[in-house]
């Protein structure tokens, strides 16, 4: 009897909470619900529009009703209605994704009418490449002093990364030759820098500093550039085997042109006596030496003028020349015809005392 009416007590007890709980809403659960999004991007340079593709899998012996997807509290696809027990649903939705938000979380909620669920997914921030390429030459290797050289500077932005505060300094000077300048992928710029040659040889080694992708990338310092003072310095020797001949007998010059300076000559012509004559060479560089010989032969006795042309690299004319004498010996019959014997005395009588 006792247990009987305990037994009657705890069906009472749990017929009364089963009348409370009846009138109480059902507690959201995710159980059962897969959420998942995914981007139709993996990685971005800079924020934009993404198309995301999303799956939803009811395992719930229930529907899922009023389905929709939220970000934070902003609702980002269209009303997707109903999910019915054991099924799958999934579309696609376009939602704008800021840079900030690139490389960071991104979490998605599915919203039912009984319950919600959470996907996570992210989308990585690009590191653009970064290329810089940076081409100097100047106008000339080798100038006078008084000379203008102008130093030619190209810079191209070969990356993807746009690139800012583009500064040239020339750290042999320590100038500034160009300060602050952008270049947009794609572009390029030119720029001139001019000097004065001196006294001395003219260095220029250009360093350029710059950003992209928001930090200051590694320096890049060319190999200096030289231009160097002109020396002219060409030597010209003229040499006969014979000085001093028969006539009609054939003597031979010898002449060479030897190059100790650092300028380089063109258009190189040679004559003897206004008469153009082979040379092996029309062109004489630093440290080359030519050498040619002639042959003549002559009946009486001359100056014989060797005459050397030639343009430098400034488009200059110079000439050289050398004299090399040619005696020939006197005949007795013309010393004879052309020798006049001239005599004159101080008085023309002698007293016994003179």
């Amino acid at each position: 009897i006792i247990l009987k009416k305990h037994i009657s007590a705890f069906l009472v007890l749990v017929l009364a909470l089963g009348a409370l709980l009846v009138g109480l809403p059902r507690v959201a659960k995710a159980e059962g619900v897969v959420f998942t999004v995914t981007p139709g991007k993996t990685e971005m340079a800079s924020g934009g529009e993404v198309e995301f593709t999303f799956s939803i899998t009811n395992n719930r012996e229930d529907a899922l009703t009023d389905c929709q997807i939220y970000f934070g509290d902003k609702k980002v696809s269209k009303d997707i209605g109903n999910v019915p027990a054991g099924s799958t649903t999934g579309d696609t939705f376009t939602m704008t994704v800021s840079t900030e938000m690139l490389g960071q979380p991104l979490e998605f909620t599915l919203k039912y009418s009984d319950g919600s669920v959470t996907a996570r997914t992210s989308i990585k921030k690009k590191e653009l490449s970064v290329k810089l390429d940076v081409g100097v030459k100047a106008d000339k290797t080798i100038a006078d002093a008084g000379d203008t050289v102008t130093f030619t500077f190209n810079l191209e932005n070969n990356g993807e990364a746009d690139i800012t505060g583009i500064k040239v300094v020339d750290t042999v000077s320590g100038k500034t030759l160009k300060d602050k300048f952008d270049l947009a992928r794609g572009k390029s710029y030119s720029f001139t820098h001019k000097v004065t040659m001196t006294t001395g040889d003219i260095t220029v080694t250009p360093k350029i500093t710059f950003t992209a992708n928001g930090a200051e990338q590694p320096a890049i310092t060319k190999d200096p550039i030289v231009v160097k003072l002109s020396i002219r310095d060409v030597k010209m020797s003229v040499t006969v085997d014979n000085s001093r001949p028969q006539p009609g007998e054939e003597v031979t010059f010898t002449l060479s042109l030897t190059n100790n300076g650092n300028v380089s000559y063109s258009k190189l012509k040679v004559s003897i006596a206004g008469e153009p004559v082979e040379f092996p060479s029309s062109k004489l560089t630093p440290g080359e030496t030519f050498t040619q010989t002639y042959k003549r032969s002559f009946e009486a006795s001359t100056a014989v003028i060797f005459s050397v042309t030639m343009v430098d690299q400034n488009g200059e004319q110079r000439a050289l020349d050398k004299t090399v004498d040619i005696q020939l010996p006197v005949a007795p019959s013309i010393v004879k015809e052309k020798l006049k014997l001239v005599m004159n005395v101080d008085r023309p009588q002698l007293t016994s005392r003179a």
